[in-house]
């Protein structure tokens, strides 16, 4: 039990150094990339791309939540699309299931 243990630990420590090993690579990978962006590009260029690429995030981001809220009121509303329970087969059926008593 204590050696299982030691080494659940141990492969937990290995998996964490390597998740911070990832995430500092990636931002530091950020970091330099925009410097080369604005290196290459200019200041004033640059930051219009990024307005450019922060403009269509935004329009992604309102066309999925549009799709996803009109999904969310088809299954409200007794449609076949949307989260609910049982969704997918139609939902629940009053009385399809012991002649009305909630079965």
């Amino acid at each position: 039990m204590f050696l299982s243990v030691k080494f659940l630990n141990m492969l937990r420590r290995a998996f964490i150094s390597w998740l911070y090993f990832w995430i500092k690579l990636g931002f530091w990978g950020v970091l330099v990339l925009a410097g080369v962006l604005v290196w290459q590009r200019g200041p004033e260029q640059a930051f219009r791309d990024l307005g450019f690429l922060w403009g269509e995030g935004e329009q992604v981001w309102k066309m999925e939540k549009r799709r996803w809220e009109e999904a969310a009121m088809n299954g409200a509303n007794g449609g076949r699309a949307g989260a609910g329970f049982g969704s997918q087969r139609g939902g629940y059926k009053k009385g399809a299931y012991g002649g009305g008593r909630g079965w």
